[in-house]
């Protein structure tokens, strides 16, 4: 063989090494989580209700399940009680939503080729880490909100069983930049249960990329402040094809704020 063909040779020996360790490598690690997790070995894991280790598309995006919220959906759904997750907005921007079908971070606004200052505080969330999620809050179900247009999650273990959240019971701009974390007081956690305990009135859950508002992830309410812009989304989102939204006729998802 030329030197070429014998670095090609010797590469191929190690990629097809790496292949057959992969499934020795997937079970003792699958073995330790379990182990750490209060599993029997790495087969109880996974043949327990929540694990998936397969992703699943979220608007254009790849995310991931966590077993630990969905082996106890039940309990989480018993924590959050009356309580939902809230994205406020405009009614321009409940439109321009529902158009591309996505709720997306700034990150994901600039590749999709958005204008710029469509957000709340961009400039600061770019600055902080937070740019590459978009932003939702604990709020109680039936509490007005200070706006009359957002999404509304009445059952929040359906995103908190992703495996890319967290949260802040507080305004950190969605923190995650060592030199910011420590500036806006809030500590962050990834703990779905501490996360349904928030009180303050500015806490944030940050989830990154997006959330496909179209699917499964879905809001179960989509509100507006009378029956005419309602008429006008209900409008627009049956010319795109879509009647249901996670499974919701949009006639009930779409309606005016009631609390």
């Amino acid at each position: 063989m030329t030197e070429p063909q014998l670095v090609r040779f010797a590469k191929d020996i190690q990629l097809e090494a790496h292949t057959r360790a992969l499934p020795a490598k997937v079970q003792v690690l699958r073995d330790a989580v379990a182990k750490a997790t209060g599993f029997a070995d790495g087969a109880a894991l996974a043949a327990s209700p929540g694990y998936s280790p397969v992703p699943r598309r979220s608007a254009g995006w790849l995310t991931w399940t966590r077993f630990d919220v969905g082996n106890s959906l039940g309990k989480l759904t018993k924590a959050f009680g009356s309580q939902s997750l809230v994205h406020r907005t405009s009614f321009n921007g409940l439109k321009a939503m529902l158009a591309t079908g996505v709720l997306a971070s700034t990150e994901r606004r600039t590749t999709m080729g958005i204008h710029q200052d469509v957000g709340t505080s961009e400039s600061v969330d770019k600055l902080t880490g937070g740019a590459s999620s978009v932003f939702l809050r604990v709020w109680p179900s039936n509490s007005a909100p200070s706006e009359p247009f957002g999404l509304v999650w009445d059952q929040p273990e359906r995103l908190l069983a992703r495996a890319d959240y967290y949260g802040a019971n507080g305004d950190t701009f969605g923190a995650v930049n060592p030199v910011k974390v420590d500036q806006y007081g809030a500590k962050s956690t990834r703990n779905p249960y501490k996360i349904a305990k928030f009180t303050s009135s500015s806490n944030e859950v940050m989830f990154a990329d997006g959330i496909d508002l179209l699917g499964d992830e879905g809001p179960s309410r989509i509100f507006c402040a009378n029956g005419t812009q309602c008429d006008e989304l209900r409008n627009m989102l049956q010319a795109k094809g879509v009647s249901t939204i996670a499974g919701k006729p949009i006639e009930e998802v779409v309606a005016v704020w009631k609390s």
